[in-house]
């Protein structure tokens, strides 16, 4: 099974039309929605990074019915799942608006191009 990892918007448009059928792998994130996801992180100052995550998250199961990808907001100590977890509030803050701009740019894109897709 070949996997499709393109690098750019330019790339993952082209790799979406040349297969337009294809879907995320099971439980893994859907390329489109996480170039859109990096470029609003990128937006709001921070530099975006690849996490595989191996847990079994809500993702897995939305995945199968709708695109998905995945926000993590760093823990004190790396500490996750756990009654001890906690972030900062300018951690939060951030997350926040990387969420709104994704928000904006998903909806920006869709009213040029007159998709109602990814």
């Amino acid at each position: 099974m070949d996997f499709i990892q393109p690098t750019t918007w330019e790339d993952a448009l082209a790799a979406k039309a040349a297969q337009p059928d294809s879907v995320p792998i099971a439980g893994g994130t859907d390329v489109m929605v996480d170039l859109n996801f990096d470029q609003a992180v990128e937006e709001v100052g921070v530099q975006p990074h690849a996490l595989a995550s191996g847990a079994g998250h809500d993702a897995a199961i939305m995945a199968q019915v709708t695109p998905v990808t995945m926000l993590f907001v760093r823990c004190a100590g790396g500490l996750s799942h756990h009654p001890d977890e906690s972030v900062s509030e300018a951690d939060v803050e951030i997350a926040v608006d990387a969420l709104a701009r994704f928000v904006e740019l998903v909806a920006e894109r869709h009213s040029r191009s007159g998709e109602r897709g990814r």
